[in-house]
């Protein structure tokens, strides 16, 4: 029996970074403890007399791993994710219950436990004959599902409905008592913020409470890909995952957008695993979009291109306020479209904002006119 206990020393922590991390049944040293796994691990049991190979999901985490010849057991705590797979599809046999999902490529179970839950001790022995796991059902062909009973199975999740655009009203003079009520509105949206009452289907940065990985599912799921979609790292560009369409189940789309907004954001290992790094940098650097609790009154364009910007723009947005944003980065240099401002905002005027933030020393420059942005507008601009 093989062992990996809590205590590891650092040489062999080096080692197993450098040397790209292949562990066999056989010669598996004592290793990691809290057994956290920044990549894909490949792991050597005897199934049915012959030497396979399976893999442990990079950001798996658990207490302990131990491997005899044939057999995989490890105990995961409150807050861990543990993810295995077989690309040679066998049938994961295991005493927690698990299924696993089956796919034309591989085989795979997997379990997150909710903060505060106690641990437990899965057993997984791989089917020792000939038979594969089934991509139509039955043996193996289940959808990976959890041990917390707080958590849905991620199973086909119901679309949030596309909300219906609100129009951008058309920019009137302002007079001053119409101007006040724009920054009361404002602020009542982020006293309503700060309070919690943040509006359903609005993503919200204190929901992040727990490690998020392949098998998660809840609501924190869902704000998850709502916040990775308005910072421009896509979980899909139609159907579920995108934006206005995103699900309560983090699958290998929201890790694979996860890893890139890692990347971009200076957060390592870059691997999809939305643990405590991750959620310390996004509460850092996210401002949660809120709806006003009333309906501002924009304030008009005056001489020198001042603008009242009341809501956050990317990609898809149109009205006044983004031919406003146009005219000034216009001014700026940074707008340079032969067809002058068309209130419309594209990847041109994306372009033209991350210039003009990374000039401004916003960051990250990403092309999204959000909250920083908007206060650094108007400090430029003396508002």
């Amino acid at each position: 029996m093989q062992l990996i206990k809590s205590k590891f020393s650092l040489f062999l922590l080096v080692i197993f970074l450098i040397c790209g991390a292949f562990l066999t049944g056989a010669n598996w040293a004592k290793a990691v403890g809290d057994a956290y796994f920044p990549q894909d691990t490949t792991v050597e049991l005897t199934v049915g007399g012959t030497v396979t190979n399976f893999t442990i999901i990079g950001g798996s985490d658990a207490d302990e791993i131990t491997t005899e010849t044939s057999t995989l057991t490890f105990k995961i705590s409150g807050g861990q994710s543990f993810a295995f797979r077989s690309t040679d599809r066998k049938v994961l046999n295991n005493d927690g219950g698990l299924s696993q999902v089956c796919t034309g490529g591989y085989s795979e179970i997997s379990t997150t436990l909710s903060s505060g839950s106690g641990q437990k001790i899965i057993k997984v022995t791989p089917k020792s004959d000939a038979d594969n796991c089934s991509t139509g059902g039955g043996s193996g062909g289940a959808i990976a599902s959890t041990l917390t009973p707080s958590l849905t199975p991620a199973v086909s999740p119901t679309p949030t409905p596309t909300p219906t655009p609100t129009p951008t009203p058309t920019p009137t003079p302002a007079t001053t008592a119409e101007a006040i009520a724009a920054k009361i509105a404002a602020l009542q949206a982020q006293v309503a913020n700060l309070l919690g009452q943040t509006p359903a289907g609005v993503f919200s940065i204190s929901q992040f409470k727990r490690n998020l990985t392949i098998g998660s599912s809840g609501e924190d799921v869902r704000s998850l890909q709502q916040y990775l979609n308005s910072a421009g790292f896509k979980i899909a560009d139609s159907g579920l995952g995108s934006s206005g369409n995103e699900t309560d189940s983090f699958g290998s789309l929201t890790r694979t957008a996860l890893a890139k907004w890692q990347e971009a954001n200076g957060v390592s290992p870059a691997v999809g695993y939305f643990g405590s790094l991750t959620r310390a940098k996004i509460t850092s650097i996210a401002v949660p979009a809120v709806t006003p609790l009333a309906t501002p009154v924009p304030l008009p364009s005056i001489p020198g291109g001042a603008y009242n910007f009341t809501r956050s723009l990317t990609i898809g947005s149109s009205g006044e306020d983004v031919r406003a944003l146009q005219d000034y980065l216009t001014v700026t240099g940074h707008f340079t479209y032969s067809g002058g401002s068309t209130g419309y905002f594209g990847e041109v005027t994306k372009q033209a904002v991350a210039v003009w933030q990374a000039a401004n020393g916003i960051t990250p420059a990403s092309g999204y006119f959000g909250a920083i942005s908007r206060a650094k507008y108007g400090e430029l601009i003396g508002q």
